[in-house]
């Protein structure tokens, strides 16, 4: 799909790379009528991507060469933290069954948005797993933990959760998946909150 300037727009799919590609040529000419051997010509090309991979692609022009230009976008910095009183209050490593406690995700950046999902808790860090979140974020027993609540100004998700426990065990640990995408595009769309 060409877009304004001719800068070419393509979706990339497949599991080692999925994003979106945009690549123009710049053709820098010294001659109103020729093509000559100080003419430049230069692809520009920006991959957005959707995972945490970096993924480059070559393309050859026959009449001049080419000098690839690749940028690709940092992945942000995502955080999972249990606090006490509020989302920015002291991180917890010991609570009391009922204890009024935030579980906080946090992505730093501010071109990727974010959903949590596939939460589990578990006792020993086995597999013996209990789910709490869906696949879609939602909440599989609200009683246990509300759905969450998501700071789009922030890029920031938490629920008030009172603190819980396995009743033969100490430790609780608690597991979830943070799926990230491209703000710009409309690449998040139906997929975060």
């Amino acid at each position: 799909m060409n877009g304004d300037c001719n800068m070419r727009r393509s979706r990339k799919i497949s599991p080692e790379e999925r994003g979106i590609e945009q690549s123009i040529t710049i053709i820098i000419s010294f001659h109103n009528t020729f093509i000559t051997k100080v003419d430049r010509a230069y692809r520009c090309t920006c991959f957005y991507m959707e995972a945490d991979k970096v993924v480059t692609s070559k393309l050859d022009v026959s009449e001049i060469p080419t000098t690839d230009l690749i940028d690709t976008a940092k992945m942000p910095l995502c955080t999972y933290s249990v606090r006490r009183g509020s989302v920015n209050g002291a991180i917890v490593n010991y609570a009391t069954v009922g204890e009024p406690l935030f579980h906080v995700w946090q992505c730093e950046s501010d071109m990727f948005s974010m959903l949590v999902h596939s939460c589990f808790v578990d006792s020993d860090g086995g597999n013996d797993k209990k789910p709490l979140l869906d696949e879609h974020g939602c909440s599989i027993d609200t009683t246990i933990i509300p759905d969450l609540s998501y700071n789009q100004a922030a890029n920031l998700a938490y629920t008030e959760v009172n603190a819980f426990k396995f009743a033969d065990k100490v430790t609780t640990y608690f597991q979830c998946a943070v799926s990230t995408c491209m703000i710009s595009e409309g690449m998040c769309n139906g997929k975060t909150l």
